[in-house]
């Protein structure tokens, strides 16, 4: 009897350990339809569209030798730290510098991203929380569109994913590959601050209710420290950006409607500290709200309705500057809706099927029917229709960067006022940016050339037109 016993635990131990088996088998199936998915939607199309502006500066930044790229403003005042620039660079000397190729980092990264929100979301809920934040990652038409942009945004989603995941991990072991994280992320981006910040306040408040002890908080500040310590070489450069915010058209726009001084570089950086250290309340209010049973309901459902608006909005071509901004933390929005729907899992399921379906839609609206601003075209139009004696005046001149990845194949002429009076040009061509509600001519060039020259012919390409003019009949 005793050695029957025996044997039925150990049939019963032996039944366990297959059952886990076909359950890891299931989810790791799952997993990996949400990547294959996520990869065709991120590969197909890939090199359609045309680069625009920030696109051909990345490849024209990252033409340079390494050693240029890393003297401060190496080419004009850059908004961004070289490193995004650096790994271009060796990318493009093994595998060209085709569109889809100058892209294609940006795609493999971003399916890496849907990994990292699995990880984060199972860490931070269970299996299927972070499934469901793959599957609405994978489907995103916000990370789309810029995993298909030759520009380091979607690498700063990595960092922060990885960031969120090593604060997660309450072990010393964390410090190293965390200050190695965040120090890469700041010499990719200069947002890694502000998203650190933010990261930093979710933290703080899942720190709080989870017994607020020393080791974390110790982790937090130690990794911190040391990370910007390794940017301090770069950090005059990080204020020599900080100091242009003043001449941004926005932030003229902002100071004058609400009567803010003009900041100092140490002045943004303490406003940037004194927002997030607001956002801990709001937070630390919000997360109380979602655990009574009499508030959660509104709650949700306020979040799950913001979060499919966003997601119908997000295709729509406007705003780019604050989606570049948006698509960098959007994964931790995506996590907390995925737990959210995870709660809900018990009482509905609609809107999880909801919004997947609505980010599909989305997805494919943004992959099939949103162009790019569409330079390729229409220098394949003056190149094809030009004549001998014409030239190109480019304004603003930094969109040479894009004609001359496109070889323009005419003479460039820069703004001056008497490059039309040249003895040798016989008519000149222009591409006008043309944007959303902008009164035409759209630049003093092109209100010379309307004012001295005949415009000969006018043809639109998206958020662009070709204009010809010729010398006015006598």
């Amino acid at each position: 009897m005793r050695y029957c016993l025996a044997d039925l635990v150990a049939i019963n131990k032996l039944g366990d350990i297959m059952s886990i088996e076909p359950r890891w088998n299931r989810q790791a199936t799952t997993l990996l339809l949400i990547l294959i998915v996520a990869a065709l939607l991120r590969l197909s199309l890939l090199g359609s569209k045309s680069l625009w502006f920030d696109e051909s500066f990345s490849v024209s930044f990252a033409r340079l030798a390494p050693q240029q790229m890393w003297q401060p403003n190496a080419v004009r005042p850059e908004t961004h730290p070289p490193l995004y620039y650096h790994g271009l660079h060796y990318w493009m000397s093994y595998f060209g510098e085709s569109e889809f190729m100058v892209r294609l980092p940006s795609a493999l990264i971003s399916l890496f991203n849907v990994a990292l929100v699995y990880i984060l979301g199972r860490r931070l809920g269970n299996h299927r929380t972070g499934i469901l934040a793959a599957a609405l990652l994978a489907l995103s038409p916000l990370n789309l569109w810029y995993a298909q942009e030759a520009r380091m945004y979607v690498f700063m989603t990595t960092i922060l994913l990885l960031s969120a995941i090593l604060l997660t991990w309450d072990s010393w072991l964390a410090v190293p590959a965390l200050v190695a994280v965040l120090a890469v992320g700041l010499y990719l981006d200069y947002t890694m601050l502000p998203l650190w910040l933010l990261l930093s306040a979710v933290w703080a408040v899942m720190w709080w209710h989870r017994g607020h002890r020393l080791r974390p908080l110790l982790i937090w500040l130690v990794s911190s420290i040391a990370a910007w310590l390794f940017f301090l070489p770069w950090l005059a450069n990080f204020y020599d950006v900080l100091d242009t915010f003043s001449t941004v058209h926005l932030f003229i726009r902002l100071q004058e409607a609400v009567g803010l001084p003009f900041l100092r570089p140490w002045q943004y950086l303490l406003v940037m500290i004194a927002g997030s250290l607001c956002l801990i309340p709001v937070l630390a209010v919000l997360a109380e709200l979602q655990q009574r049973e009499s508030s959660r309901t509104w709650v949700f459902t306020a979040v799950l309705l913001s979060f499919a608006s966003a997601t119908i909005l997000f295709p729509i071509p406007r705003l780019f500057g604050v989606k570049r901004i948006l698509v960098q933390f959007w994964p931790l929005i995506i996590v907390w809706v995925a737990w959210i729907l995870d709660q809900m899992d018990g009482r509905r399921s609609w809107p999880t099927r909801g919004l997947l379906a609505i980010s599909l839609a989305a997805s494919l609206i943004t992959l099939l029917a949103v162009p790019k601003d569409d330079w390729r075209s229409a220098v394949k139009y003056i190149n094809e229709n030009k004549e001998v004696g014409e030239a190109a005046l480019i304004d603003p001149f930094y969109n040479a960067t894009v004609t001359g990845y496109y070889d323009l194949d005419l003479p460039r002429e820069k703004l001056e006022a008497n490059s039309i009076q040249e003895p040798d040009v016989t008519g000149f061509w222009i591409i006008a940016e043309r944007f959303p509600n902008q009164e035409i001519p759209t630049s003093p060039t092109e209100q010379m050339l309307d004012e001295q020259l005949e415009l000969v012919e006018a043809v639109p390409f998206y958020r662009l037109e070709v204009r010809r003019y010729n010398a006015k009949a006598q």
